[in-house]
């Protein structure tokens, strides 16, 4: 993992990237996290970021799904999951 921002005494993000140089992990490590924590980050062929999940609240896990343009169509969130949909409009 590489530092991304803060000090050595301070907080500090840790990412990891994958070969196409996305964030894939995010370790917050710190006194202002009040507990350290791992994010993990997934995506899909196009980039667009699908998966959020957190190593220390699985209610703060996220997923998100694209329609084929791009236009997000589906949020979930939570554990126990709540799905929102979403629908295009005239311009999409």
């Amino acid at each position: 993992m590489r530092q991304c921002a803060g000090r050595i005494a301070g907080p500090r993000a840790l990412a990891e990237r994958d070969a196409l140089g996305r964030r894939t992990v995010i370790a917050h490590i710190g006194s202002a996290f009040g507990t350290a924590f791992t994010q993990n980050l997934g995506y899909n062929d196009r980039n667009e970021l699908t998966s959020s999940s957190r190593s220390d609240d699985a209610a703060l896990a996220r997923g998100y799904a694209y329609d084929p343009i791009g236009n997000r169509t589906q949020h979930t969130e939570g554990s126990p999951a709540v799905t929102s949909t979403y629908v295009r409009n005239e311009l999409n």
